[in-house]
């Protein structure tokens, strides 16, 4: 008896309602999601090290203030994102 390969479930995710999972064989769902491109990505050089170094440590330092100013972390920006998202989703979808 042939064995049965793994199956992926897919589910709808976004903006469109959604009440149903679709099962398909990873193989399947392999052969169509095939990159077309060379996506390695080449090592950064000493310069863009040092570069991504001193912008990491002044966001640190930039955070650092802002949170001694209002004496508390800064709330999570994830809201306000998918906010925006949503209106432009809406917005783009209006005749």
């Amino acid at each position: 008896m042939e064995q049965e390969t793994p199956s992926a479930m897919i589910c709808c995710y976004g903006l469109l309602p959604c009440d149903r999972a679709l099962r398909v064989h990873r193989a399947d769902l392999a052969k169509l999601l095939v990159p077309t491109a060379d996506l390695s990505v080449p090592p950064l050089t000493e310069a863009e090290v040092k570069a991504a170094l001193v912008a990491l440590k002044e966001a640190q330092a930039l955070t650092a203030a802002i949170q001694h100013q209002h004496g508390k972390p800064l709330s999570a920006s994830w809201p306000l994102i998918r906010q925006a998202r949503e209106k432009h989703a809406t917005d783009a979808s209006l005749p």
